[in-house]
């Protein structure tokens, strides 16, 4: 009977202790998790391609004119060919605390306790992108397919005319804050922070048809002036009117070579503080 109780009693100091070590252990991760509430997700690729992508404008030129007669007005399609985009291989266009990601994401959401737009519910969106090499194909123009014929989710279209070809640009390491619901922020999309090393368009050529020829531009750079970055402050929003596009302070482009038709380059072009004050892009239907 005295081992019985001796055994009982080892027992149970045994599993006190177990019960303290659970206890102590389930401690230590909440409070490790404080402060990682929400949802993050980190975007890890070697490249995103894709083979194309096409916008229907269903009713063509609706009523004809320009040169198109009113007869001729159907469904035609901008087809985007061979689409890559995959980390910047430029070091001045990196974000080096997403170690190599193509970007992370932040999801939260709050409550809000101030008066206004404070104090209502809010969904964020904070998503920091690497920089980013983005390489096109080629753009065409072509007619689109009839609906009736979709195989699934393709429609597709017919025979392509390319506008334009060899598009490549590097966008440089941005931060970009959504917000939907409240909006204490001012607006559903603002980007603000800076684009490292700016935007540069590597290469275009546009496509004359008709002519033949082409226009080559090549190494277009766009910073804020007199920056080597590009410091962003714009404000995106959907309004009843379409999607406004608002965006404030002067920038600096710089193209390194134009060349018309099959000619020599015609020589560089620099535009120093361009500021379009009071401006803004309203994409909509018509």
């Amino acid at each position: 009977m005295k081992l019985f109780t001796k055994l009982a009693l080892v027992s149970a100091i045994a599993i006190s202790g177990n019960v303290m070590a659970m206890e102590s252990l389930d401690d230590a991760a909440l409070s490790a998790a404080t402060g990682q509430d929400g949802i993050s997700l980190t975007i890890k690729t070697d490249e995103i391609t894709i083979d194309k992508l096409l916008i229907h404008d269903n009713d063509g030129l609706a009523g004809g004119g320009f040169g198109v007669a009113a007869a001729d007005a159907t469904a035609g399609a901008i087809v985007v060919n061979d689409v890559s985009v995959k980390v910047a291989t430029n070091a001045a266009s990196q974000n080096a605390a997403l170690n190599g990601a193509l970007a992370k994401v932040n999801i939260d959401t709050n409550g809000g306790t101030g008066a206004g737009v404070n104090g209502n519910a809010v969904l964020n969106i904070n998503a920091q992108t690497n920089g980013i090499d983005v390489t096109v194909g080629g753009i065409a123009v072509a007619k689109s397919n009839a609906t009736a014929s979709m195989v699934g989710a393709r429609r597709g279209a017919g025979a392509e005319t390319e506008i334009i070809s060899g598009l490549n640009l590097t966008i440089g390491a941005s931060d970009l804050n959504i917000q939907l619901g409240a909006q204490p922020q001012g607006a559903m999309i603002v980007a603000s922070g800076t684009i490292n090393d700016g935007i540069k368009i590597n290469s275009l050529n546009l496509k004359d048809t008709v002519g033949g020829g082409t226009i080559a531009i090549g190494g277009l750079h766009v910073t804020t002036a007199n920056n080597a970055n590009l410091v962003l402050n714009t404000k995106i929003g959907v309004t009843t009117d379409g999607l406004s596009i608002k965006s404030t302070g002067a920038n600096d482009i710089y193209v390194g070579s134009i060349a018309l038709g099959s000619a020599a380059s015609i020589g560089s072009i620099e535009i120093q503080g361009l500021n379009m004050v009071n401006s803004e892009i309203l994409v909509s239907g018509h």
